[in-house]
């Protein structure tokens, strides 16, 4: 459901935002980001749509389901042949009803305010990451090497226009606060206030000698997160 845009805050430590000179990052792509943030409520509001009505048949066939004494579980069963569900009790069937018409009632409120407050949303970065871009991580990011208390190397979630969430992508992390952030470590870079810019690309060394170059994101400040927004809400 619409639901999965909605991002979890955990407990372990989390990145804040450093303060940058507008000289040391690129001016944010306007246009890309409200292509973003476009395309992804649209990806997003679809797959409401499908949960929507995958909620309404269950509820469809739970209000038709047949009734059984004989089985044995305390919950409904599927009738594959017959496409109906069979119940244990009537009680059964009333709690199944009562579950599935409370998601579909959940849900046709989410996409009912998501089309009210279409772009609102800071997007989530989409392939291909380019200086400029600024959005949100798809899911929460894996530490694969500390460079010091400012700079880290982690995989992040971007979200590609045919699978969100899906693609995994090696990133270079600066001006961040990485004290105490070990390699490995899940950080829950998640949140509807963590909103990142890709200010180019950064060269390292690898640990048998040899460079590879990323991506370098850069977290933003409040205040720029705020501007972003109201770019997005006109």
């Amino acid at each position: 459901m619409f639901a999965r845009i909605a991002c979890v805050a955990c407990a372990i430590g989390c990145l804040t935002a450093a303060s940058l000179s507008a000289q040391e990052r690129p001016a944010v792509n306007v246009d890309r980001l409200r292509a973003d943030a476009t395309a992804q409520h649209a990806e997003l509001l679809a797959l409401a749509k499908q949960d929507l009505a995958s909620a309404r048949g269950s509820l469809a066939r739970c209000k038709k389901g047949k009734i059984d004494t004989t089985i044995q579980t305390a919950h409904f069963i599927p009738d594959l042949a017959e496409s109906k569900i069979v119940f244990r009790s009537r009680g059964d069937r009333l709690n199944a009803v009562r579950l599935f018409a409370a998601e579909v009632d959940v849900i046709e409120k989410e996409i009912a305010a998501a089309q009210v407050g279409k772009r609102k949303l800071v997007p989530c970065l989409r392939e291909p990451l380019e200086a400029g871009q600024a959005g949100r991580f798809g899911s929460r990011a894996q530490v694969v090497q500390v460079i010091d208390d400012r700079q880290l190397l982690a995989e992040i979630h971007t979200q590609p226009d045919s699978e969100p969430f899906r693609e995994r992508r090696l990133v270079y992390l600066s001006g961040v606060d990485a004290a105490g952030v070990s390699d490995g470590d899940m950080m829950p870079l998640t949140g509807r206030d963590d909103v990142w810019q890709c200010v180019g690309t950064k060269t390292y060394q690898t640990a048998l000698g040899a460079s590879n170059t990323v991506p370098q994101l850069r977290p933003l400040t409040e205040e720029q997160i705020s501007e972003l927004r109201d770019l997005l809400a006109n």
